[in-house]
């Protein structure tokens, strides 16, 4: 060794240390045996809580808070940690569970909406023609037992109702089949434009007497053949006619064109037209502008929209320049 051998320390007997010595020596004594434990255990201790704080509170407490908001169904957040290790991995694991949980529960909202779409339809659409029924069934009350209508007027308006019937019946069978309103199906058919005239003013004169209003129907229609699909188009054109009638003053303008295999209808009120904040939003789901009361359901240029689109067209909301609203729809004819 450098210095040479350490001196061995004398072992002094206790009995000849003063009172003050032997106590020290004592606590020196178990310091020595002690301290290795002592100092053991205490940097243990010291290196479990700084790997603690340093490496498992951050992902314990991120994950902690992703739990207790996925319990609230809360799940607009994103769950990070930097570090790549197990605890990496099972934040990670926790992050693609609530990606998988938000997306279920999107797609659970989207159905949930689809279905109040599809039931809003459902009861709009049946509005228009039941009010249809309800107009004729009116008139044969009033006018036949007073015998002034004729077999043949009567024949006639029998066949609307049985038409009406048929209508309806079709709607509900659709409507049973599908889940989403973008999959009614088109099924088109030759219509000559003198009967789609003459069921646009049966229906214009069975609302007219609802809403106690006026009509004109302007055509340029040649004498031709259209193929579309009747029931879609009077799906719309119900709709347009009766939210016409609800809002006009006195009278309903109906005008048809047929340009470039296009069929286009306008349906004018003479009423205060839409509001500048309406003209954008009149067209989205369940917007209901000045309609009261729960029979509207703010469904109905929605659902023609829809329709027009499926059919190969398009629908537009403005104002006339003469004052009033139109709604102008175009159907693949």
């Amino acid at each position: 060794q450098l210095f040479g051998d350490v001196p061995q320390i004398p072992d002094v007997s206790p009995e000849i240390m003063i009172p003050s010595d032997r106590i020290a020596k004592e606590l020196c004594d178990f310091i020595s045996s002690w301290c290795i434990l002592f100092f053991t255990l205490f940097g243990v201790f010291l290196s479990l809580t700084l790997f603690y704080k340093r490496r498992l509170k951050t992902p314990f407490s991120v994950l902690n808070e992703a739990a207790d908001k996925i319990s609230r169904q809360d799940l607009d957040f994103k769950i990070s940690y930097v570090y790549d290790d197990e605890l990496g991995q099972i934040c990670a694991a926790f992050e693609k569970m609530r990606e998988k949980l938000a997306e279920n529960n999107s797609s659970m909202w989207n159905m949930i909406d689809e279905q109040k779409q599809m039931r809003s339809a459902f009861s709009h659409d049946l509005r228009t023609p039941l009010a249809v029924m309800k107009g004729y069934v009116e008139y044969l009350l009033r006018y036949y037992p007073k015998h002034r209508l004729s077999e043949e007027k009567v024949i006639e308006v029998l066949g609307e109702l049985q038409s009406q019937t048929e209508r309806i019946s079709c709607f509900a069978g659709t409507m049973k089949n599908i889940n989403r309103l973008d999959e009614i199906i088109i099924s088109r058919a030759y219509v000559s434009q003198a009967d789609l005239l003459a069921k646009t003013e049966a229906i214009l004169t069975v609302l007219a007497q609802k809403y106690a209003k006026q009509f004109e129907v302007h055509s340029e229609l040649k004498e031709q053949q259209l193929n579309l699909d009747i029931s879609i188009f009077l799906e719309v054109l119900e709709n347009l006619i009766d939210n016409a009638m609800r809002f006009s003053v006195q009278c309903v303008r109906v005008e048809f064109r047929y340009s470039q295999s296009l069929l286009n209808v306008c349906v004018h009120d003479d009423g205060k037209g839409f509001q500048p904040d309406e003209l954008s939003k009149a067209v989205k789901p369940y917007y209901h502008g000045e309609s009261v009361g729960t029979e509207h359901y703010g469904m109905g240029l929605y659902i023609c929209k829809m329709l027009c689109e499926k059919h190969g067209g398009f629908l537009r909301v403005y104002n006339s320049p003469g004052g009033g609203a139109c709604v102008e729809f175009n159907i693949a004819a």
